[in-house]
């Protein structure tokens, strides 16, 4: 569980702050990028037109928001260029055509666009070969394409409208692979970008085999100093994260920066995880709040670093390593509420570690332990101030997975803790430190839990 290092510095690497890295000459595999794209191509009707009712977003189906212009993208088929609107949409139907529509634009300065993309599957080679804070690192031939400040990114619907990635770069100064990414900003003024109704595929089952090397592949990556950001109703399949460790959605500031605010991940679908080290939901550096997501299979479901007011909430992570993870820096403030974590491989929370975490807030979770789950929630260090109530932490069958430590403390620090009104599976044990207020711990059948004995005659806490 020193996932903490890791995290920080492969986050900084992917912040564009290896410059050493960065070359003039091109590779082979920038080239193999453009030949070896139509080969992947899977036809769309053509599609010469669009319909506003196409679109879920009112942006797109209604009048074009006050201060913003707007731009309608279909894969034409018919070969012509298009202007822009409904009726003549831009023509997306090849990763050149796409790409370069948004990157003239993103590299251009146009802030406040809102981009409707019609339904269909559409490649992309998202990023490409720019690295925020760099530049195109073959700046002869720049490929893919980045979000300005204010764009809102707009499909159909999730399914119907698909961005899917069909190539990887690599620096020139050494052939590792840049990070794969479908959606990613300019600079760090990009605030206040919107991604919604659409299905990002990082083609994972295409790439590994093409490439075989290991896979960063990523769905949206939002670094700015301003945040405001807000990603809803989308699906993200087929990424990974076989580097240091990866982000498949991250909201983020270059450093831990107040202003970095207003974040909302929402109603966020990930699955078809292919191994890795990665943190499918993260928030870094500012505030914000995810809820209403649902993870499956991915290493760590939702956590982050350098947070401040950060709520999560009514989220579900099914089947992975951890439910939640917050194990670096300093972080205060964080709730975690009302989440139902199912058969975590190994931890449903952890909090602590490397940093300092003061005043969480972790209440009315269900977890739910499967044959390999090790631990509920463990404090794991540096933990101050929080409030453990009313979670639930129950087996998947009575009288299963008796190896379970319910409620764990160790390592040093963790101190004036309660732990109030929880309930843990009779066959799971417990370890807190003793410097915690315990009152009101029972089984699943109402029993007060000999290892969770009260502390105090009265409740700890009244409310959250």
């Amino acid at each position: 569980m020193t996932v903490s290092k890791v995290c920080v510095s492969a986050f900084l690497m992917i912040l564009g702050l290896g410059a050493s890295e960065v070359g003039s000459t091109q590779n082979v595999f920038s080239l193999l990028a453009r030949t070896g794209s139509a080969s992947m191509r899977q036809p769309n009707a053509a599609i010469a037109s669009l319909s506003q009712s196409d679109f879920r977003s009112q942006d797109c189906s209604g009048s074009v928001p006050t201060g913003y212009t707007r731009i309608f993208v279909a894969d034409r088929g018919d070969g012509k260029p298009g202007t822009g609107s409904a009726s003549d949409p831009f023509d997306g139907s090849s990763a050149e055509k796409f790409d370069t529509l948004l990157r003239g634009k993103s590299e251009g300065g146009i802030t406040n666009l809102v981009v409707c993309i019609g339904p269909g599957t559409f490649q992309t080679e998202g990023s490409g070969d720019y690295v925020q804070g760099q530049g195109h690192v073959y700046p002869s031939h720049p490929v893919g394409f980045t979000v300005n400040k204010g764009w809102k990114i707009h499909g159909a619907e999730i399914d119907r409208t698909t961005l899917r990635l069909i190539s990887m770069y690599t620096y020139p100064s050494n052939g590792k692979f840049l990070e794969g990414i479908v959606i990613g900003t300019y600079n760090f003024d990009s605030s206040g970008v919107e991604v919604s109704d659409i299905t990002l595929d990082d083609n994972y089952p295409s790439l590994k085999p093409r490439y075989k090397a290991p896979m960063e592949l990523v769905a949206v990556i939002l670094r700015s100093n301003l945040g405001h950001q807000w990603v809803h109703n989308i699906r993200v399949m087929n990424a990974s994260g076989e580097g240091p460790e990866d982000f498949t959605i991250g909201i983020s500031s270059p450093t831990t920066n107040a202003a970095n605010e207003g974040n909302l991940v929402e109603y966020v679908t990930m699955d078809h995880w292919y191994g890795g080290l990665c943190t499918a939901i993260a928030i870094a550096g500012g505030s914000g709040e995810v809820r209403h997501n649902t993870v499956t299979g991915y290493q760590i479901a939702y956590g982050g670093w350098s947070m401040l007011n950060v709520n999560f909430h009514d989220n579900t992570a099914m089947e992975t390593g951890y439910g939640f993870n917050v194990d670096s820096l300093q972080n205060s403030k964080i709730t975690i509420a009302f989440n139902n974590i199912v058969r975590p491989k190994l931890y449903g929370i952890v909090v602590g570690g490397n940093g300092d975490f003061t005043d969480f807030s972790i209440h009315d979770n269900t977890i739910q332990a499967g044959p390999t789950t090790v631990y509920g929630l463990v404090f794991q260090g540096n933990v101050r101030g929080s409030h453990v109530l009313r979670n639930k932490i129950v087996s998947e069958r009575p009288n299963s997975a008796p190896n379970v430590i319910g409620l764990f403390e160790k390592n040093a620090k963790n101190v004036n803790n309660v732990f109030q009104e929880n309930v843990v599976a009779s066959p799971f044990k417990n370890s807190l430190q003793g410097s915690d207020c315990l009152w009101g711990n029972v089984t699943e059948n109402g029993q007060q839990r000999a290892d969770l004995g009260n502390s105090t005659n009265h409740a700890c806490v009244i409310g959250n």
